[in-house]
């Protein structure tokens, strides 16, 4: 779910370490499934509950999404933002 995030992170932010992608990818995930649960006992969203899971293979996804950019960006098949 997060392996646009990565890719964003590495565009517009220019976020060139793995460590700091790896950070906040994970407060993200962290952030919506602390929230789901929170958010099903109000009504708000249909029954769900926290998952380990979700957040480990979302932090990945997002991970490598930031890698599949950083992988690009270094074979300058395209020159985000530079003219």
């Amino acid at each position: 779910m997060l392996f646009p995030l990565g890719i964003y992170l590495g565009i517009l932010y220019k976020i060139k370490r793995v460590q700091k992608v790896i950070f906040i990818v994970l407060l993200t995930s962290l952030t919506i499934e602390i929230l789901q649960p929170i958010l099903s006992y109000f009504g708000l969203i249909f029954n769900r509950s926290f998952d380990v899971d979700d957040l480990i293979l979302n932090t990945l996804g997002g991970v490598l999404g930031f890698l599949v950019w950083l992988g690009i960006s270094k074979i300058n098949i395209v020159n985000f933002g530079k003219v």
